[in-house]
């Protein structure tokens, strides 16, 4: 009875194609940038915490990165949905 339960819960929906590492890096990236963009500076310490953090995570270059995964997985719809989804993380 086990291993048919074990078989059947394996028949489910076929599961979600795996994403390039440098896409998934991508998506931890702008979630941490979605992160820092909604915490508050209220003082000189939290400022300069939050603008080390966009720094790291070079928030700036989100759209010009995410661009360049675009095109280079133009073939991986997967990966193309992944980026357009993470370009707009709410904040």
């Amino acid at each position: 009875m086990a291993i048919t339960l074990l078989l059947l819960a394996g028949c489910g929906e076929a599961p979600a194609p795996a994403l390039p590492p440098e896409v998934r890096d991508f998506i931890q990236r702008a979630e941490g940038c979605q992160h820092w963009a909604g915490e508050e500076g209220y003082d000189a310490a939290r400022r300069a915490e939050i603008n080390a953090a966009y720094a790291r995570l070079r928030c700036a270059a989100l759209e010009k990165d995410a661009a360049a995964l675009k095109a280079r997985h133009s073939g991986n719809a997967a990966a193309r949905k992944a980026l357009d989804a993470a370009r707009t993380l709410p904040p």
